[in-house]
């Protein structure tokens, strides 16, 4: 979208080319390379860039309608072209991830008060495990989340508390780790484990540590509403 625009952008500025200086226009040619890294990353920054240095050469600057600059200044504009486009590119790509990790920051807070709030309003177990479920499975980005009351140990690979998996290689993509296809987050009352969450992972997908950390949160509050003896009254009834 930003190489297309920055194209759009100098052809709409060739009537001015006679007016204002080729450094003028050039600054105007920066704005196409932001849409470009605010909506394609740091590859749709520098693409974007590339294309505004090429749109300059070609409509703005002499010989016009050609790849060529025969003013010595003309290319000094061209080269600070380029390098102001790729440095701003690059910051706008560092502030659209720092704004997406602060919402994601926000979302896994919301996720473990809304858990809190059930636990300390209800403290019905059956309506706080499934709550629990739901807010894992948007927390961690998973396919699915299933609770097992069950206090058998599994072969599956388990979720510390540290919000690591020991001994399980991690596999990393984009820019993060993934969590492993099928794996589980214990839940423990009063020291106890009283049940677990199977968590089925998205596959290449990145959890960030703090997210995999409120998870364990989630299951803490899950632990503090459910004891052995309770839980199996409930499943009783």
């Amino acid at each position: 979208m930003g190489g297309v625009a920055a194209v759009v952008l100098s052809a709409a500025l060739v009537p001015l080319r006679e007016e204002f200086t080729g450094s003028t226009l050039a600054l105007l040619l920066v704005l196409p390379v932001l849409l470009g890294a605010m909506t394609g990353g740091r590859l749709g920054g520098a693409v974007s860039a590339a294309v505004a240095v090429m749109g300059f050469d070609f409509f703005l600057t002499r010989p016009y309608l050609r790849m060529q600059i025969a003013s010595s200044d003309d290319v000094e504009t061209a080269v600070v072209l380029l390098i102001v486009a790729l440095v701003i590119g690059t910051v706008a790509v560092g502030a659209r991830r720092a704004s997406g990790q602060a919402d994601q920051g926000r979302a896994e807070i919301e996720a473990i008060h809304r858990v809190a709030e059930a636990a300390v309003g209800t403290g019905e177990p059956g309506e706080v495990v499934e709550l629990a479920r739901r807010e894992l499975v948007r927390v961690l980005q998973l396919t699915g989340c299933d609770f097992d009351n069950t206090a058998t140990v599994s072969s599956l690979a388990v979720l510390e508390h540290t919000g690591t998996y020991e001994s399980t290689r991690f596999q990393f993509v984009h820019g993060g780790f993934a969590l492993p296809s099928h794996s589980e987050l214990t839940v423990l009352s009063r020291g106890e484990r009283v049940g677990r969450f199977v968590l089925h992972a998205t596959p290449n997908t990145s959890v960030s540590l703090d997210a995999r950390l409120a998870a364990v949160t989630i299951a803490d509050q899950v632990g503090a509403v459910l004891s052995n003896d309770g839980w199996k009254r409930k499943e009783r009834a």
